[in-house]
Formats: structure tokens, sequence, C-alpha cells
């Protein structure tokens, strides 16, 4: 998962993005709550690799990785990339529907 400067090796994790993005949806996100670091998004990619990540970071969220995630979260908030700024504020929304319990973590 680890990015590089060429094209082709983004256009590959954006592949394996996909097909883990569509493994979470399917309920898969208990294989992926321990590697959630993977997810974290790298200033060097492009924006596409960096919407999927927010994507599959706000599914894996679970309550052992909650404040680490927020913690990364908000570091995305505050980005120079509006988009990216946009979305992670959607990921808090989306981590606060799946997970009520842990909303009070979030909103802090």
């Amino acid at each position: 998962m680890t990015s590089s400067e060429t094209t082709e090796s983004f256009e590959i994790s954006f592949n394996v993005l996909s097909h883990i993005h569509l493994l979470v949806l399917r309920g898969g996100n208990v294989y992926f709550e321990n590697e959630f670091k993977q997810f974290f998004i790298k200033y060097d990619e492009p924006s596409y690799i960096k919407n999927i990540k927010l994507e599959i970071l706000g599914h894996i969220a679970c309550e052992n990785n909650i404040q680490e995630i927020v913690n990364e979260l908000c570091e995305y908030v505050t980005d120079v990339n509006a988009e990216i700024a946009k979305r992670s504020i959607r990921c808090f929304g989306m981590i606060i529907v799946r997970l009520p319990p842990v909303a009070k973590q979030v909103s802090q």
C-alpha cells in the first residue's frame, strides 16, 4: 500500500483499495480494523487515492482504533485541498452514525 512516484503504482494502489473498499462494504471491516494505519493519507498521493482511503477509514473505525483515526481525521480537516477537508468531515459523520457509543469521543 505504499505509494511511489510512478503513475502506474498509484493506479495499482487504487485498484487494490477499490477491492478493499468493496470487502469492507460487505462486512469485511473486521479484517482491516488492526491495519487502519495503512489507510492514513500521505501528502504525495493523488486525490482519488485520498478519497477512497477516507471512505475505508470511515468503515473500519471501531472502538479499538477510534481515537487514532479521529486524531488523523482532525489533521485532514485543515487540509489545503477543500475536497479532502469536506470528505474528512463527512467521514466523522459516517463514524458517528455507525458507532453511536463513540460519538462523544468523535465530537470532542
